[in-house]
């Protein structure tokens, strides 16, 4: 068996979990996890068509690492998308 458990493999040291901007300054503020965002979890970006003032793209809307790791989330407690960022977090993948 492995000792790296799902506990380990934490959201903000995946590659897919980012900060918006917005977001920064609660961020710097509270220091609190529930800013991070899921790029896996990102819908497309939708054209929305309006005959009056033409077409618009709205913006892909991202779920929280927060709810992709609970569970509801695709991810799910075993990390199953989790991908390291840094090198040094290479070999927390590889013991899985």
């Amino acid at each position: 068996m492995s000792d790296v458990t799902p506990k380990d493999m934490l959201c903000k040291d995946c590659k897919h979990a980012f900060l918006p901007w917005h977001d920064l300054p609660n961020w710097l503020f509270f220091r609190n996890q529930y800013w991070y965002k899921c790029r896996r979890s990102g819908k497309t970006i939708e054209v929305e068509f309006n005959p009056v003032t033409g077409s618009k793209s709205l913006p892909a809307d991202y779920k929280s690492c927060y709810q992709e790791r609970g569970f509801l989330g695709d991810c799910g407690k075993e990390a199953k998308y989790w991908s390291p960022k840094h090198k040094k977090d290479l070999f927390k993948l590889l013991k899985r």
